[in-house]
């Protein structure tokens, strides 16, 4: 009986100490819970603060290891900042450090990192320019990313190998005077081969196509593509203007 009324009098003490809370307090409480039950969905978001800005490479690369690897959605929320959010925030940090250990966000830089150094060894951009909204970059970068590498990485092979492609995009028409022209130039005087692009073109091209136009840079000077088009217009049979510029 005596241990009956000691938790009816716990149960009526705690009841009344949470009706005394304020209303932001509850609504902390409330987001801590909710960052627990996210963290056992595995629907985890951690959230970050501040001016919009240009997007780079490096904060694509972390959103992407945060989500695959983590189960953690990094989400941008602006200027405008609430006690709920922030609330949600710490226990979303608490968990993190309690699950991986205190050294979490080193670790995760450490991975940044080492992605951008493969990047940087391949010569791919390092830096994106992206729109973006205040709830979220969009989370498909990194794996057209990675099929850029697989492009570049081909790129690499195909020059050891005296068998690089060089490609043109045509927005519209392709001019089919022009690809024979390019073909016999490059073949002759670079040892490359041509090959136009039209329409919408595969990640993986667009890593070759930028790692190749680097190589024959390197080789034959960053001039390269202006000196290409200078020679392909003077064997033309006809004149007439060019086109897109070769990249």
């Amino acid at each position: 009986m005596r241990q009956l009324i000691l938790f009816l009098f716990a149960l009526t003490l705690s009841t009344v100490t949470f009706a005394q809370i304020s209303d932001s307090e509850k609504a902390c409480i409330k987001a801590e819970n909710l960052a627990k039950k996210d963290m056992y969905n595995k629907e985890l978001k951690y959230y970050t603060f501040g001016l919009m800005r240009a997007i780079g490479q490096e904060d694509v690369i972390r959103k992407e290891i945060l989500k695959q690897k983590y189960n953690v959605t990094l989400m941008h929320l602006g200027c405008v900042v609430s006690d709920e959010d922030l609330c949600y925030n710490e226990m979303a940090e608490k968990i993190l450090l309690r699950k991986y250990g205190n050294s979490f966000w080193d670790d995760v830089q450490q991975q940044v990192d080492s992605v951008l150094n493969v990047k940087k060894q391949l010569g791919t951009d390092t830096t994106y320019a992206l729109a973006t909204t205040p709830k979220g970059y969009e989370p498909t970068y990194m794996s057209i990313d990675r099929t850029e590498q697989k492009g570049a990485k081909k790129a690499i092979q195909d020059n050891k190998k005296g068998r690089l492609i060089i490609h043109k995009y045509y927005d519209k028409k392709i001019d089919k005077q022009e690809v024979e022209i390019l073909h016999r130039l490059l073949a002759d005087q670079y040892q490359y081969r041509f090959e136009p692009l039209t329409g919408v073109v595969p990640a993986e091209t667009t890593g070759y196509r930028r790692q190749a136009t680097k190589i024959a840079k390197e080789k034959f000077g960053v001039d390269f593509l202006h000196q290409l088009k200078k020679k392909a217009d003077s064997m033309r049979i006809e004149q007439e203007p060019f086109g897109d510029r070769i990249e």
